[in-house]
């Protein structure tokens, strides 16, 4: 069992230190929140310190201070400040009052071309297999961009990647292709996606887009730092899901938002399942009806525990912890914690009688697709030989990479 730095105290998790005038003005307006203006809130809070500080302190469960806490969020950019109301707006919903989720971004597609000589990155979510798209771009002397351009596989790899050398009017045309051929991006550090590239090689270090890879990696490496956590953890803070867990009306939202429309699980593994479903369905033995459904369940239970093993349960984990940060990058917040606490939740076991909702939920939803198309030959889902679309099926993209 891994060590608990039990003695550590988290970062930015102990209250902010103020000076005699300001905790006098902060307990001015703990006390009559009537002072401050949603409109003008800077009036009242002068400062970053100031306005953490009453966040922090704000009572929990009075609907009335919700506009506060809102203006506070638009007004103050800064990281501490954005992450003491995240903390606050989650002890609201704990006591049953709504908070609002900062709004989404106008497209989708989080967009910004970077100043010069600074670096970029992007990634596309993950689909149900775990691919993904990754973009950078590093500034390189004296002038332009080394660009990395690659779709990647958490189970086969970094499937392809290319990359060299750019001027940055032709990096910047690169990302704005790249950037076309998926539905959302997102913006993240250069170190969030050189770890996916990172990870993906550890999986399948001869996969085909790993020699080109291998080729910058070094380069790459001298000037990358990756971090030590997954990045949805910047974002949500592990004390704020400690205490929540996870059920089957969060699995059914999480699942039915359109960025995980296309999760199943593989056709050739779940399709042998369908086989024993039906012979525990038309079993000779006399049965009453609750036995057959209790049957029918155990089936199933049994199936999950052998299928998702710790270690597919922690690359199912790793996909939700990714697929958090994209949510929360795209304005989707409750979402990104549901995704967190189904990632926190598969790293407990089943017992006999209960099953991760989440993987029962996945289940559930490639049963039903199967048995709708009983005829769908082994392999990929999405067309009835299995294969992938491609372009002239009316697919949008061919996933190839090219800057």
């Amino acid at each position: 069992m891994a060590k608990r730095k039990g003695s550590k105290k988290r970062k930015g998790g102990a209250f902010v230190s103020l000076s005699a005038s300001q905790s006098e003005r902060l307990k001015e307006l703990l006390a009559h929140p009537a002072l401050m203006d949603p409109g003008d809130i800077r009036a009242a809070l002068p400062d970053s310190a100031l306005a953490r500080a009453y966040v922090e302190r704000m009572p929990a469960g009075d609907p009335a201070l919700i506009p506060l806490l809102i203006s506070i969020r638009e007004a103050f950019p800064e990281k501490d400040v954005q992450k003491a109301v995240r903390r606050t707006s989650f002890r609201c919903r704990q006591q049953g009052v709504h908070v609002p989720d900062a709004p989404e971004s106008n497209d989708g597609i989080l967009r910004k071309g970077p100043a010069d000589g600074e670096p970029f990155a992007f990634l596309s979510p993950l689909d149900g297999m775990g691919s993904r798209g990754v973009l950078f771009g590093i500034p390189r002397a004296p002038s332009g961009y080394e660009l990395g351009v690659a779709l990647t596989d958490d189970q086969d790899g970094i499937l392809q990647f290319a990359g060299g050398s750019f001027s940055k009017k032709k990096a910047l045309g690169a990302r704005d292709e790249f950037l076309g051929e998926f539905s959302y991006n997102v913006e993240t550090s250069l170190g969030h996606a050189v770890s996916v590239l990172e990870r993906c090689h550890r999986a399948k270090p001869d996969a085909p887009g790993a020699s080109d890879y291998l080729r910058a990696r070094p380069w790459i490496l001298d000037r990358v730092s990756l971090p030590e956590a997954p990045a949805a953890y910047e974002l949500i803070d592990r004390e704020e899901l400690s205490a929540q867990p996870f059920t089957a009306v969060m699995a059914v939202r999480l699942l039915e938002h359109e960025l995980l429309a296309a999760w199943f699980l593989d056709p050739a593994d779940v399709s042998p399942l369908l086989e024993d479903i039906r012979e525990a369905e038309e079993s000779p033995i006399v049965l009453s009806e609750d036995q057959h459904e209790n049957r029918v369940e155990e089936v199933k239970r049994d199936w999950i525990r052998k299928t998702f093993p710790p270690a597919k349960r922690g690359l199912f984990r790793e996909r939700l912890e990714e697929t958090a940060y994209i949510f929360h990058r795209l304005g989707h917040e409750e979402e990104a914690r549901f995704a967190l606490l189904a990632a926190h939740s598969l790293e407990e076991e089943d017992s006999l009688f209960l099953e991760n909702p989440f993987l029962r939920l996945l289940l559930e939803r490639t049963l039903a697709l199967l048995q709708e198309a009983p005829k769908v030959e082994s392999g990929p889902l999405g067309s009835d030989t299995g294969s992938v679309p491609s372009e002239e099926d009316g697919s949008s993209s061919s996933g190839i990479i090219i800057p």
